[in-house]
């Protein structure tokens, strides 16, 4: 909650689905458990890995994490 004054315009854009009737995310969720949890999970390690990058100070490995997910990003647009 502390860092929703902070949120940009896209903001809006990205989190809409929260805005919809829980009842009808809550059957998605179910009806997809097993994909969701592998998502989690591979968030989970993610969010650990970014954690350890900045706990640690490595700057060299922030920017290469980042670098990569650009590149992720890049190829998936130009593979669409």
């Amino acid at each position: 909650k502390d860092y929703l004054p902070y949120a940009a315009t896209g903001f809006r854009d990205f989190t809409r689905i929260a805005s919809s009737h829980p009842a009808v995310w809550t059957d998605i969720c179910m009806a997809n458990r097993p994909a969701l949890l592998k998502l989690t999970g591979d968030l989970k390690e993610q969010l650990s890995k970014l954690e350890q990058l900045l706990s640690d100070g490595n700057k060299t490995g922030l920017y290469r994490y980042f670098e990569e997910a650009a590149q992720m990003r890049n190829d998936w647009l130009k593979n669409r």
